[in-house]
């Protein structure tokens, strides 16, 4: 006879708690803005601004902003000075 599987149960959040967790919200502004961000290269500062916000911890934002974003806007910034 096969062994019946456990069930888990269901850890309910704390009453009063954030109702989404930050890496919910940074689905959620991920979800919202990178198909934006090809329209205008605003929209990649504005997408670097919610997460900063969200995460709480500048200098990881920066670093981040440092090494994915601001590439992405340096060779924009180069293709419109070429045209």
């Amino acid at each position: 006879m096969p062994k019946r599987r456990r069930r888990r149960r269901r850890v309910p959040r704390a009453k009063g708690g954030a109702p989404y967790t930050k890496g919910e919200v940074n689905k959620l502004i991920d979800d919202l803005i990178h198909p934006l961000k090809k329209t205008h290269w605003a929209f990649i500062l504005i997408d670097e601004a919610f997460h900063m916000i969200n995460e709480g911890e500048i200098a990881q934002s920066l670093a981040k902003f440092a090494e994915y974003s601001l590439p992405e806007l340096v060779r924009i910034f180069l293709k419109k000075k070429e045209s």
